[in-house]
């Protein structure tokens, strides 16, 4: 049997000041076949179909609250939203 190759997906991580919002592009992959991982501080994703997978794990600087984590998939795309733990604050910084 031949081994799978293995691809890191596309995708687009931003956040505003409650969320973090992962996009992950996982093509000609069924819903059944994707697992999520969550910790305060990572995210993995792995999809799989026939002779190829895609893997991916991206740290979180922020802590997020994985129990009020949601993911959908529709038409190739893994969207996850993830609540931060405590909202960020930011300032603004002077570009000089």
């Amino acid at each position: 049997m031949a081994s799978k190759i293995v691809y890191t997906p596309s995708n687009c991580i931003y956040h505003d000041k409650d969320n973090y919002y992962m996009e992950i592009e996982l093509p000609g992959i069924k819903k059944e076949n994707i697992d999520v991982e969550l910790t305060e501080n990572s995210v993995c994703v792995r999809g799989d179909k026939d002779n190829l997978a895609y893997s991916g794990c991206w740290s979180l600087y922020h802590s997020a609250d994985t129990k009020k984590a949601s993911a959908e998939f529709d038409n190739g795309l893994l969207k996850v939203t993830l609540p931060f733990k405590e909202p960020i604050e930011t300032i603004k910084l002077e570009v000089k």
